[in-house]
């Protein structure tokens, strides 16, 4: 009892914590002009820009669903288009009132493992490896974009710096996927050996041997980041649009490439519910760097664009009661 009480009184001191740096890095943005709440509210006068970027990010959310549902079917987890819909749903109503963008990814697992109790470690995977399929082509298009504006951030050390970074990983978590689904290193003796003196060596190899499971389903891997390429497009056209409302044009749509993309990266982080004031701070940097000047379009557009996101997101709450009767009909 005693211990239940403490586990209880450390989450929620944790969670107080984190939404004590959320709110309280946007009260300082208010608070030092970095966040100019007079142009959020002028962004409505180009209301035309602002349904724009709102159908953009339903649109993203919406193909995105379809990523998860075919990496379930990768692991011959069968679910139906609605119950698929009601568990994403679910994990994004979550996700505004856990920390970070992913909290939402924890409550979606449980009920995934319920769901597939036999394929338990395999239906979890399918819910992380969502998310590095989804991180994969975000790098991707961060690197494109950098790539293409070479130039402008080489000369930016700040902005040159993230671009190695992005390059660094990308290159690591392509070796991860190489030798994720290598039959030869699968099999291999040294792998073998390697895998047995891991601590939790046994949940280790579910996982790995769920995840070489793809190798067989190529096309499924290839498919989920399609798709996160054309979510990913979505969420920057976004963006723009919401910039344009806002009055700002000094940048090309390309330099949105390699913004957004770091952006959303680091509004990922589990540090604060839906990344609400990280992404203010991530943005305003990102913005100010590209731009050579003091400007608050970065956070006033990512304000913007969470206040749509959560708008969605809450609707996952009619979804999380109606899948709970339908489990519990009693």
């Amino acid at each position: 009892m005693k211990n239940n009480i403490n586990r209880k009184f450390r989450q929620i001191s944790v969670y107080t914590l984190k939404f004590g740096v959320a709110f309280g890095l946007v009260a300082y943005l208010l608070y030092t002009g970095k966040l100019d709440i007079h142009a959020i509210y002028g962004a409505t006068d180009n209301y035309g820009y602002l349904v724009a970027a709102f159908f953009c990010v339903l649109a993203a959310i919406m193909i995105n669903f379809f990523r998860w549902f075919l990496l379930l079917r990768g692991q011959d987890i069968n679910l139906s288009a609605r119950e698929v819909i009601s568990l994403n749903f679910i994990g994004l109503f979550f996700t505004t009132v856990l920390p970070g963008a992913v909290g939402g990814d924890l409550v979606k697992s449980v009920y995934i493992a319920r769901k597939a109790p036999d394929k338990k470690t395999a239906a979890v995977l399918t819910v992380l490896l969502d998310r590095v399929v989804g991180l994969i082509a975000l790098i991707i298009i961060g690197c494109a974009g950098l790539t293409v504006n070479f130039k402008n951030f080489y000369d930016n050390p700040a902005l040159k710096t993230l671009g190695i970074t992005l390059y660094i990983v990308l290159l690591g978590l392509g070796i991860f996927f190489i030798a994720g689904l290598s039959r030869r290193i699968y099999r291999h003796r040294i792998t073998l050996i390697i895998f047995r003196t891991l601590p939790f060596s046994e949940a280790i190899n579910k996982v790995y041997a769920a995840f070489h499971a793809y190798r067989y389903r190529p096309r499924i891997l290839l498919y989920s980041i399609i798709i996160s390429f054309v979510t990913h497009a979505f969420n920057i056209w976004s963006f723009y649009f919401i910039t344009l409302a806002l009055g700002f044009e000094h940048l090309s749509v390309y330099t949105y490439f390699f913004i957004v993309p770091v952006g959303m990266i680091t509004t990922a982080l589990p540090v604060a519910p839906a990344g609400i004031g990280i992404g203010q701070a991530a943005y305003l940097k990102l913005f100010e760097w590209s731009v050579g000047s003091p400007t608050t379009v970065g956070a006033d557009a990512i304000t913007i664009l969470q206040i749509f996101s959560i708008c969605i997101f809450l609707c996952g709450g009619f979804f999380y009661i109606t899948y709970k009767n339908r489990m519990n009909p009693d």
